[in-house]
């Protein structure tokens, strides 16, 4: 293969953004991820199989005497997407009713040591609505032709509706609670629906004097609002990071998930004396 023809592959292969899932694939495997590009997933709005940009999971257990007494594990179902303009997130603070990051998301358990309510704490640290604050509340792509579709939409669509199948696929048989969980041992999903841009991400809002605050970050969380006939969950917590936040959105994850274990453990010190 000659030259020219290696840098014109390169080239259709960073513009098609085959490359930017490559990076973030690469990405998730530094941290110890499995991570896998271009996964399927059935999509009940259209009856048929669909793909997902990147499907990854991280497990997190806790053991004892070599057993295993807590299985965590985290799930992503991420789009890719890639931007020469800007994305707007168009920041919202909202009120302390609609705060939350616990229970509405996409999780599955069983053999939980207490009843769930006494988690929301330990759940709702480390996600990106604790860290930020503020949520997004719609994303206007700047420049864009007015005539052309937006992309971050149907983004978040596929991101929550493959969650919801991985979350189908995986549901766990049994009690919400248990006594021990030596002897029925805790199981753990989380499903995270994930964007991830290949551009620039800017926050807007209005100051007090009505003027207009632009800033560029890293990442953004939603409480993204989709329901169907077929998908009646409302509304999903879906998170947009930039490729360039990415390995620390993903770090962040990591805590998330091991302060849900220190939860678990704090509700069930019997089972970890030493």
């Amino acid at each position: 293969m000659n030259e020219d023809l290696k840098k014109k592959i390169i080239k259709d292969l960073e513009k098609s953004g085959f490359g930017a899932e490559m990076l973030v694939i690469k990405t998730f495997h530094s941290l110890g991820w499995q991570a896998e590009a271009v996964q399927g997933y059935f999509d009940k709005d259209e009856n048929k199989s669909r793909e997902i940009d990147i499907y990854a999971y991280y497990s997190a257990h806790l053991e004892v005497n070599n057993k295993f007494c807590v299985s965590n594990f985290f799930h992503i179902c991420a789009e890719v997407k890639k931007s020469e303009q800007p994305w707007v997130v168009f920041r919202t603070y909202p009120d302390r009713y609609f705060q939350s990051c616990a229970w509405n998301n996409l999780i599955d358990c069983i053999n939980l040591p207490t009843d769930g309510f006494n988690l929301v704490e330990y759940i709702t640290k480390h996600s990106l609505l604790a860290i930020k604050g503020w949520e997004g509340s719609g994303i206007h792509q700047a420049f864009k032709d007015p005539n052309t579709p937006s992309r971050w939409y149907p983004a978040f669509i596929t991101a929550c509706k493959a969650c919801e199948d991985y979350y189908e696929r995986n549901k766990l048989d049994g009690n919400k609670t248990t006594s021990n969980i030596l002897e029925e041992p805790t199981e753990w999903n989380f499903f995270q629906p994930l964007v991830i841009l290949d551009g620039i991400l800017v926050t807007a809002e209005l100051t007090d004097s009505g003027e207009i605050h632009i800033e560029e970050v890293d990442s953004a969380p939603f409480r993204f609002e989709y329901k169907t006939k077929n998908y009646i969950r409302g509304n999903y917590r879906v998170d947009l990071v930039t490729i360039s936040g990415l390995k620390n959105y993903i770090k962040t994850i990591m805590h998330r998930q091991n302060n849900i274990n220190i939860g678990i453990r704090n509700y069930a010190p019997y089972a970890f004396k030493k």
